[in-house]
């Protein structure tokens, strides 16, 4: 069998051909024993798991954020209106 080509060939063969090759491909990755091993998550796990993905990945963007800002952390009390009160 020659390798079909996903170019839009109007030959109805090549077309059978390549969904043949498709199907035969999609059975491989579908395994009885590979199945049976994998876990299933019960609803809260997923919704725990969801949660701590979406914390990982606001962490992230705001870490680029603040990585990205000039200005230094001060602490409590030292900001503008501690500068003035300091200065009178």
């Amino acid at each position: 069998m020659t390798q079909p080509r996903m170019t839009g060939d109007t030959n109805p063969q090549l077309d059978a051909d390549a969904l043949t090759l498709f199907t035969t491909s999609l059975a491989r990755l579908d395994s009885k024993p590979l199945q049976a091993q994998r876990y299933d998550l019960s609803p809260a796990q997923e919704s725990t798991l969801g949660m701590l993905a979406l914390g990982a990945k606001l962490e992230r963007a705001l870490e680029k954020r603040i990585v990205t800002q000039d200005a230094e952390l001060k602490g409590k009390g030292a900001g503008v209106l501690g500068e003035k009160v300091a200065a009178v």
